[in-house]
């Protein structure tokens, strides 16, 4: 069996608590007037009130093959392989009307915020489940599943940075972040924008940012961050007919999600989750 799917979502959203939570908790330095400057290119200062306009383009590409023995047999049994590839191109962009391009992501004036990444989740598995029918009305069950996955991110998350003086003129505003947005960028060197502020920015991975911040960088080039990983799960299942209308079972499980990818380059990726379940019904 084998299904692929793509799927676009485009999404506007009002952003305006942000502002008001932010206006309120620097409220002891004048509030967001005084601590971002959200200016226009004159100077004056605007209306804080932010939205987003996002989008994501998914795609998904799902085979499996799957094997099983006649269902009337009393030693019954199903296995097979599984492959899947998920795709998710990210646009995220916190607008402020009327904001000016010092104060804006760079090359996008009005946008103070952008999120422009790509995602990729691959995995992979092999299993097989064994069942006995131990009499007519009583079968047990066990399976396990050896899993793989392999998820990358790469891209720009951040705010901008004044360009002037080859950005070394000191930012009034939020754009000086020294955390994200273009100043952790990557150059030529190999070195970010902040460690490197006179070299030259690489180009972005992602069309529509402004550079890459999010990436890994081995000979020359930028390659995405990842994390991988594998294990096995199990299932185990004693069913009970009692009757044409009541079952009894009892199942004991375990189940996992995949590790992932913290985007900050500096925090490495975070561990796979696995549960036990085991319930009587």
């Amino acid at each position: 069996a084998g299904s692929y799917l793509d799927r676009r979502i485009n999404s506007s959203a009002d952003y305006t608590d942000y502002a008001e939570a932010y206006d309120n908790l620097y409220a002891a330095a004048g509030g967001l007037a005084n601590y971002f400057y959200f200016q226009d290119n004159a100077g004056n200062l605007i209306n804080p009130s932010q939205h987003i306009i996002g989008s994501h383009h998914y795609t998904k590409f799902s085979n499996e093959l799957r094997i099983a023995s006649p269902a009337e047999n009393r030693w019954r049994f199903v296995g097979g392989l599984f492959y899947q590839r998920q795709t998710d191109l990210i646009h995220q962009d916190y607008q402020v009307t009327g904001l000016g391009a010092q104060v804006s992501v760079n090359g996008l004036p009005g946008t103070l915020w952008l999120t422009q990444q790509e995602r990729v989740d691959r995995d992979y598995a092999a299993f097989g489940e064994l069942s006995f029918d131990i009499t007519p009305e009583l079968t047990l069950t066990g399976g396990l599943r050896a899993y793989r996955y392999d998820n990358s991110l790469i891209g720009f998350f951040g705010f901008g940075r004044n360009p002037g003086n080859g950005f070394t003129d000191t930012p009034f505003n939020a754009a000086g972040s020294s955390r994200t947005g273009v100043i952790q960028c990557f150059t030529t060197t190999g070195q970010t924008l902040r460690d490197n502020i006179t070299g030259t920015l690489l180009p972005a991975e992602v069309p529509g940012g402004p550079c890459t911040n999010l990436a890994v960088f081995e000979n020359g080039e930028l390659h995405p961050k990842s994390t991988e990983g594998d294990g096995i799960t199990y299932r185990i299942n004693l069913d009970w007919q009692v009757t044409p209308d009541h079952l009894l079972y009892a199942t004991v499980s375990r189940g996992f999600r995949p590790g992932g990818i913290n985007r900050r380059t500096t925090i490495p990726p975070y561990d796979e989750a696995t549960l036990t379940n085991a319930n009587i019904d």
